[in-house]
């Protein structure tokens, strides 16, 4: 069991990783300078998610893997729901690193090398256990919440309200839209931590604090790039450190500030390699590392020679986070009715 400020900080990461790249791109390309208004209306869409997942944690005894080791239908399925859920975010966090790094880090090192650490380090941490990277995630979290406020000041100098003017221009059903795509991508990473007996004040305060931060930045981009511009750039919120300029002397630092979108990739990758071992608890620990190895070899070696797929997986994978997640509540709600019953 991890810790109130472990589990406070691993939240706080939890629901920020999926908007890197494809999250506020896809928002940005629906709602345009409305974007803050979705992801307002998508904080309070998340809290309700983030219920739905509290009363469950409640009903389950255990573990995950103890909760769905009964030999039956409802239970297989579930853990097929759950693997195929953290396999998405293995996906799309190595896709998003590996893009991000070979983009505007290392333009001429092969993507299979750029990962190669990155998995090392995950297979290193994974087999030390969840608590360590609850410590992990308690040293970076106070680094990463006093660059992302101070990002939003430094910012501030270049930031031109018009850019939100004029409000609700975009169609209604495309800002409930782009409402829905923050609310899963904020919350249901909480998924991850459905095994912690958290209360629903703290659970919600947790997201809360890094959610927060996720709003900040759309407002950041939308103040400092506008409608027409945000749409040129498959990693906005990279672009808009470009313009953070203090005092006339401090400049360049997109590369330094971005790490806090590194180590978002990393935690969330970290803990669902944890859950991911843990589904594996009674058959070989190996599989869960040797999966991830054939994910980045699959992604680094073909996914990324074809740009075209590359947007297509960007341009809908929220859609695959979405499905998973209702089928999740629906199985889950079957099977604790089930248990409860036998009870």
């Amino acid at each position: 069991m991890l810790t109130k400020n472990q589990n406070r900080s691993l939240s706080f990461f939890l629901s920020r990783a999926l908007f890197l790249g494809g999250g506020v791109s896809n928002i940005f390309a629906l709602t345009g300078n409305d974007a803050w208004i979705s992801a307002s209306l998508g904080l309070f869409l998340g809290i309700i998610i983030i219920m739905v997942i509290n009363y469950f944690s409640k009903k389950i005894n255990g573990t995950l893997n103890q909760f769905l080791s009964q030999k039956c239908f409802s239970s297989y399925f579930l853990k097929f729901l759950f693997f195929s859920f953290y396999t998405l975010i293995l996906f799309i966090g190595i896709l998003s690193l590996s893009t991000l790094v070979s983009s505007y880090y290392l333009t001429h090192t092969p993507s299979v090398l750029i990962c190669a650490p990155i998995i090392l380090l995950l297979i290193y941490i994974t087999n030390k256990g969840l608590k360590c990277v609850g410590r992990v995630g308690q040293i970076l979290f106070p680094i990463c919440l006093i660059v992302t406020i101070g990002k939003v000041f430094l910012l501030m100098e270049t930031a031109n309200l018009n850019f939100f003017l004029p409000i609700y221009t975009a169609p209604a059903l495309n800002i409930m839209l782009g409402a829905l795509i923050f609310a899963v991508l904020s919350a249901c990473p909480f998924l991850l931590l459905i095994e912690e007996k958290v209360t629903l004040k703290q659970n919600i305060f947790n997201y809360l604090i890094g959610t927060l931060s996720g709003l900040l930045v759309i407002v950041n981009i939308t103040s400092v790039l506008g409608d027409a511009l945000v749409r040129m750039f498959s990693f906005p919120e990279y672009a808009i450190l470009r313009k953070i300029e203090f005092f006339r002397f401090f400049e360049n630092v997109e590369n330094i500030i971005a790490f806090i979108w590194l180590a978002d990739l990393f935690i969330i990758m970290a803990t669902t390699m944890n859950r991911l071992k843990d589904l594996f608890k009674n058959n070989n620990n190996k599989i869960p590392y040797l999966y991830l190895i054939i994910i980045a070899l699959f992604i680094t070696l073909y996914i990324e020679n074809h740009f075209e797929w590359i947007m297509f997986i960007y341009n809908t994978f929220i859609y695959g986070f979405i499905f998973l997640l209702l089928l999740i509540f629906i199985f889950l709600f079957f099977k604790t009715l089930k248990e409860e019953k036998k009870q």
